[in-house]
């Protein structure tokens, strides 16, 4: 059987524009960028996040859009453009409340109180830490209760806050006292959740 080029050309453009073709595209880029972030750093893939989420918006898959929209947000908070940050993280967390999505949702609140932490808004950055914690202890996720948890002590300490925070005292009692397991810099809370 012979080919010709271009009709089988336009066979696979054809099947790669497909939205299920998009959709694993995206996936695998969204999936691949997010592991370079932890080796290569914010600047070498925000490009690949940037395109997955053209992807997804192409397919029409809110979900792959809401993350690929956090994702671009923690990129833009590591490369300290933090106006920037808080553009993509608040579309995020709109689409992730829409979509019902509550862990992502507190993931998303813990990231911009940092991004609210680093622009010197103290108390809004213990509300979206304090809203974070919140849903984590909701739903139970372990890994966001400690993180948000050390992330508002570490703001608290920082802004010399005096303001009480709901919740913050309950559970293990030393959730303020663990500012000490920090190292010390603002750096160390710049940890993207996976």
């Amino acid at each position: 059987m012979i080919f010709r080029g271009a009709p089988i050309l336009a066979a696979m453009a054809a099947i790669l524009a497909a939205p299920g073709a998009q959709q694993s595209s995206a996936d695998e880029l969204l999936a691949h960028a997010r592991e370079a972030f932890f080796q290569q750093g914010a600047r070498t893939v925000l490009p690949d996040f940037e395109r997955a989420l053209a992807l997804y918006q192409k397919a029409g898959n809110r979900r792959g859009e809401a993350m690929a929209l956090g994702y671009i947000g923690y990129s833009y908070y590591d490369l300290g453009d933090f106006p920037k940050a808080l553009v993509h993280l608040q579309q995020a967390l709109k689409m992730k409340r829409a979509l019902g999505d509550r862990q992502e949702e507190g993931k998303t609140l813990g990231h911009l109180g940092l991004v609210y932490w680093e622009m010197g808004n103290y108390n809004q950055a213990i509300r979206e830490h304090t809203q974070s914690l919140a849903i984590a202890r909701q739903i139970r996720d372990q890994d966001v209760d400690l993180t948000d948890t050390h992330s508002a002590s570490f703001v608290l300490k920082s802004s010399d806050a005096t303001a009480n925070l709901p919740g913050f005292a309950e559970g293990n009692g030393e959730d303020v006292a663990s500012i000490g397991t920090l190292r010390g810099s603002s750096c160390s809370t710049r940890v993207m959740r996976r």
